[in-house]
């Protein structure tokens, strides 16, 4: 007879011997669900298994131009599998010299791959798989399937950054709420939003910026994280205002704050 007990993120599996019923009596006849059974017997073996069927994925990141060492900052970037349907985000825990990890014990689902808390002065050009786009894409493991090839995460020292101010419908400066930078594309990522919080002369910074474009929002009043809904930014769009980032520049644009 097997017994099987969770283990952590195994099974163990014990084999018991135990003496043969007699065989004119029934198991069926005389167990009774709300008793408990005692079996007496011998451990004749322990066996250690994954129930999950694991699966790792190597992955490498590196310059954009493919040259030199990693630039400042890239050893710092994690790489995250977020699963879609269920709770489950795996990671690395370390980049080699030359940008190599590992993401361990990933179980068969669908995930978006992210890299959040990207250090400021750089930014995620592409992630890669096979030449498939895994920023615009999700990635399927499925069970018993290794996934081939490396995940190449790009990455850019060539970040831009923008600032102005934050008005009311009156033209004066508003300290103390944010402004919100948002993508036209792949809003279900919020790694790719950006908020920053106006100072005392309603002006505000963002720094660390990927090319792009973008809708830039301030709200008069607004609940923590709330422009992370998406009817929100649907009924806000018309006042928001559209910006254009590319490589290493510097912009100013002013916004009036969207009244509740």
């Amino acid at each position: 007879m097997n017994l099987l007990k969770a283990a952590g993120a195994a099974l163990l599996i014990f084999t018991v011997s135990v003496a043969p019923l007699l065989a004119h009596h029934s198991i069926a006849g005389t167990y009774d669900a709300s008793k408990v059974m005692t079996l007496k017997g011998v451990i004749t073996s322990v066996e250690l298994k994954n129930p999950h069927g694991w699966i790792s994925l190597n992955g490498r990141i590196r310059n954009d131009n493919n040259a030199g060492p990693l630039v400042t900052g890239a050893d710092r970037l994690r790489v995250q599998l977020r699963g879609l349907t269920v709770g489950l985000t795996v990671s690395h825990s370390a980049v080699d010299a030359d940008g190599g990890f590992r993401i361990e014990s990933i179980s068969p689902a669908e995930y978006r791959v992210v890299a959040p808390n990207v250090p400021p002065e750089l930014y995620v050009k592409d992630i890669l798989l096979g030449g498939v786009d895994l920023m615009n894409q999700t990635l399927r493991v499925a069970e018993g399937a290794p996934i081939a090839g490396t995940l190449d995460v790009i990455v850019s020292p060539n970040v831009s950054q923008i600032d102005g101010a934050v008005l009311d419908d009156r033209g004066l400066p508003m300290p103390g709420v944010q402004a919100v930078l948002v993508p036209d594309r792949n809003r279900d990522h919020a790694e790719l939003f950006r908020a920053a919080t106006t100072d005392q002369t309603g002006h505000y910074t963002m720094r660390g910026l990927p090319p792009g474009d973008y809708k830039l929002f301030a709200w008069e009043t607004l609940e923590s994280f709330g422009y992370f809904d998406p009817d929100l930014l649907k009924r806000s769009e018309p006042q928001a205002k559209a910006v254009h980032i590319v490589e290493l520049s510097k912009q100013n644009f002013d916004i009036v704050a969207i009244r509740p």
